[in-house]
């Protein structure tokens, strides 16, 4: 497990423990896709297949689904 890897899982951890994740995620699985979708969004940034704008609000998506936000959530990616 890398650094990115482990913080991720670390503040995952955390945040399932205090009851902010949806319950029953799988951190570690969690943790996998994050990394895939940020590698696979950053990808489709540099070879302009997708503005910065369109992968944050991807981001924002699936952080929603993960922290059991609603479609009106306004928290922001940053």
């Amino acid at each position: 497990m890398d650094d990115l890897e482990r913080q991720l899982f670390d503040a995952l951890t955390r945040a399932a423990a205090d009851g902010h994740l949806v319950p029953g995620t799988d951190v570690a699985t969690e943790v996998a896709h994050l990394l895939a979708l940020n590698h696979g969004l950053g990808t489709s940034i540099l070879i302009r297949q997708r503005t910065v704008e369109e992968a944050e609000a991807v981001l924002r998506r699936h952080l929603d689904r993960l922290f059991g936000a609603g479609p009106q959530s306004t928290r922001t990616v940053r």
